[in-house]
């Protein structure tokens, strides 16, 4: 490692010397800029064991390249920028307030803030706001089931799958959990249509008119044996069902709550001085 590292600095420093000299010091100057050193024993961690010479030494300029351009840079905006430009000091007072004001109100809410959200309270921001969550893409309740073409009473599992009949259903439930390699029964939770696709093989290029055409599917090539059978679906641009947008009207919920609480605390903090005689407002 130090034998390689040694050998990449002097083929570094074969082409490419300071012109002002290295700075009086044991250690090995690398690279200068300006008045700025960069050392041998600072590059060691760069190389890792079993790396050939020529790749430790392509690295290590590239190291070097890096940290002269980051320098150079900031040396000419140092000369070129004005002392207006770089005044930062009201910059960063205006984000250490704007830390501390953020900082304070996350206190505050995790001390007052009610995250408890009722079923009727999300039902009735929902019916409030259904304009707000339209579709963006197709969804749908299904059972699916992916199966190898060799898999035993294969006949009697398609009757089953399709069957409405209860009996039936635990029949290709307890057939899945033996057979099937990927399946999907009695899940209320929609899905989009384009991770049913995933599943499924469902060659389409019109998913609207897919959905209302076929509400049973089946499928084979030359492995394996696929069934869908559609319970419900949904189009774009129509109204999300609550269920599928339960979490996301719920967190909408709870910001309303929370920018709520701020401005009710806010105004607390402000009625609170005026009292105090810590805030006034001068005639004019």
């Amino acid at each position: 490692m130090v034998r390689s590292l040694s050998l990449c600095v002097a083929i570094l420093l074969a082409g490419c010397a300071p012109k002002s000299g290295k700075p009086s010091t044991d250690r090995d100057a690398v690279a200068r800029v300006f008045d700025e050193y960069i050392y041998a024993d600072e590059l060691d961690s760069l190389i890792p064991q079993g790396t050939s010479d020529a790749d430790s030494a392509d690295r290590v300029r590239q190291y070097i390249d890096r940290w002269a351009r980051d320098r150079i840079l900031l040396a000419r905006a140092e000369y070129n920028l004005s002392d207006r430009e770089k005044d930062f000091e009201k910059l960063l007072r205006e984000y250490r307030s704007d830390l501390l004001r953020y900082s304070y109100q996350q206190a505050m809410l995790r001390q007052y803030l009610d995250t408890v959200v009722s079923e009727e309270q999300i039902d009735a921001f929902y019916q409030a706001h259904r304009s707000d969550f339209a579709l963006k893409e197709n969804i749908v309740r299904a059972d699916w089931m992916v199966l190898s073409n060799r898999t035993p009473k294969i006949n009697l599992a398609k009757k089953w799958f399709f069957s409405k009949n209860d009996a039936d259903r635990q029949r290709i439930l307890d057939y899945a959990l033996q057979y099937s390699t990927r399946y999907s029964l009695g899940d209320t939770n929609w899905i989009r249509f384009s991770d049913l696709a995933s599943n499924i093989p469902l060659r389409t290029y019109n998913q609207e008119q897919f959905l209302q055409n076929n509400r049973t599917v089946e499928l084979s090539d030359s492995s394996q044996t696929y069934w869908l059978a559609i319970r419900e679906y949904r189009m774009v641009d129509g109204t999300s069902p609550i269920s599928y947008v339960r979490e996301t009207v719920k967190s909408m919920v709870l910001n309303e709550r929370k920018q709520a609480l701020i401005l009710n605390i806010e105004q607390d903090l402000l009625e609170e001085a005026l009292k105090q005689n810590d805030y006034e407002i001068f005639e004019r």
